[in-house]
């Protein structure tokens, strides 16, 4: 309702319309004539201490000193409008307190918002960390927060069980999660503002033995799709080399089919999704992206959330797409079983179609989808390219030294490899400038492969990995581990970091 226009205090009396106890409709429109008259929601809350317990009233002064009273509000006037238990401030996550039951802590509130500066301090450190992650996992007695930094997790506190309910409780809120399903994985996004920090976040929540455990996402404060606006190649912000932007580009002149962009979690998959999509709208072609959850406004490109529970699946989506006519399709998800036909009917019909593929390489994405597709001939026909990527980690300037390369690391190296004629490496030991993690920030790696003429053939047969990835080195296609040495050799990577991040050639058959 706050997101069509009407204002906080209609929200909030319309919410308690209907069948709710008159005490509970006395005490909204008492709040609502306090605010009117000048009164902040929290003060006007405090009068009514009987009916609104601690948790709402700490969320809601906790939602004004953060400016984020409209996002606290909506969901207290949600729960009233359902008549659903507001969560309590106490210990344990099974504990409520229902609207309209007498408040167990007339001070609790105060509490309830120093929980949440406390919150924020270890959000703000994290993110001036420059961290990517921050899960708060709950134990018998307490709770763990770790941040992931440069791709590793480090301690980031040790919480309360008590505090930890109010981090769930208010991050939710913050979400948009409705507070008291806690039975079941919930998933949203919030904006967090903080010190210098402007950033769009995931938060995903999962029930455990001891209670909802929570992980945000931070998202970059800009977007390298959005950086690229500002840049006449979209693709510079990736970082490819000369000859893999060549093959990239003559990926995205293609006129249908379908461009897989492989990697674990967390390699950067839709960083690259977003860029490549970025380099097609710049041409002036109609782009469409369905996501699950929408990470970065992309200017120029239209971007659909997917919403399942309101109907709107991967299928519907990318019907309703189809009948937009967009020269590319994005989809921030693999396709299920379900949608495969679909997909591979609009490649085939004059659609672009990228989409990303959880693989060791690009070899096992093409086989893997292959597979999905059901047909080796049509996959062969249908499928162009394939990148597969790798986030490293730059060593520490300040503290990188020389030094010769190990016996047992010359064995990993492929023969004729650059980096067998060099002799010294570097390796970062770790300082006070780079938190002795040895790292100062990450980059991509990449491999770049085109389906074409003896690759193509390869796939239309009865293939495997192995054949599959000869094929792709007979055209010139280097494997992720190759790329990675060659950083090596150049002294822009530590040998460790580069046989740590890349499978070994051959590794991963399909």
């Amino acid at each position: 309702m706050l997101d069509s226009g009407v204002s906080l205090l209609q929200t909030l009396e319309v919410s308690v319309e209907g069948d709710v106890p008159e005490r509970l409709r006395e005490a909204v429109l008492f709040v609502g004539e306090a605010v009117r008259s000048g009164s902040t929601l929290s003060a006007a809350l405090a009068e009514h201490v009987d009916v609104f317990p601690p948790t709402v009233r700490g969320m809601v002064r906790a939602g004004e000193r953060s400016g984020t009273l409209d996002e606290v509000a909506l969901q207290t006037a949600e729960h009233l409008h359902a008549g659903v238990p507001l969560p309590a401030a106490g210990k344990g996550s099974a504990k409520t307190t229902s609207v309209g039951e007498p408040a167990p802590d007339a001070d609790g509130a105060g509490a309830w918002e120093a929980a949440i500066r406390r919150l924020d301090e270890m959000l703000l450190a994290a993110l001036d960390a420059g961290a990517t992650d921050l899960p708060l996992q709950p134990g018998r007695s307490e709770s763990r927060a770790r941040m992931r930094v440069d791709g590793v997790l480090r301690a980031a506190g040790v919480i309360s069980s008590t505090d930890h309910l109010r981090y769930v409780n208010w991050l939710k809120a913050r979400a948009g999660l409705a507070l008291p399903r806690r039975a079941e994985p919930n998933r949203g996004a919030a904006r967090l503002r903080l010190g210098q920090h402007d950033r769009r976040c995931r938060v995903s929540t999962y029930p455990t033995l001891y209670g909802e455990a929570v992980a945000l996402r931070f998202h970059r404060a800009v977007d390298p799709a959005v950086e690229a606006l500002e840049q006449p190649d979209a693709l510079a912000p990736l970082g490819l080399r000369a000859d893999q932007a060549a093959i990239v580009d003559l990926l995205l002149r293609q006129p249908n089919g379908i461009l897989l962009v492989a990697g674990p979690a967390g390699s950067g998959r839709t960083t690259m999704l977003h860029c490549l999509a970025r380099a097609v709208a710049g041409r002036g072609a109609a782009v469409f992206a369905v996501e699950e959850a929408v990470e970065a406004e992309l200017p120029g490109i239209r971007q659909v959330k997917l919403e399942p529970e309101l109907g709107l699946d991967i299928v519907n989506a990318l019907r309703a797409a189809n009948r937009q006519d967009p020269a590319l399709l994005v989809l921030g998800v693999p396709p299920d079983e379900g949608a495969w036909p679909l997909v591979v009917e609009m490649a085939n019909t004059g659609h672009y179609v990228m989409l990303p593929w959880q693989a060791q390489d690009a070899a096992a994405a093409l086989l893997e989808a292959t597979r999905a597709i059901g047909d080796p001939v049509l996959a062969a026909g249908t499928l162009v390219g394939a990148t597969a990527q790798r986030l490293v980690r730059r060593p520490c300037p300040a503290c990188a030294a020389e030094r010769e390369l190990t016996d047992l690391e010359r064995d990993q190296v492929p023969a004729g490899h650059p980096l067998l004629q060099c002799p010294l490496t570097v390796e970062s030991r770790g300082c006070e400038e780079c938190g002795y993690s040895g790292t100062a920030g990450r980059y991509a790696i990449f491999e770049t492969a085109r389906v074409e003429g003896h690759v193509r053939r390869q796939m239309s047969g009865d293939s495997t990995g192995e054949a599959l990835r000869l094929r792709l080195r007979e055209a010139g296609v280097s494997s992720l581990r190759w790329e990675a040495l060659l950083r090596v050799a150049a002294q822009q990577l530590t040998v460790t970091e580069a046989l740590r991040a890349t499978p070994a050639d051959g590794a991963g058959t399909v």
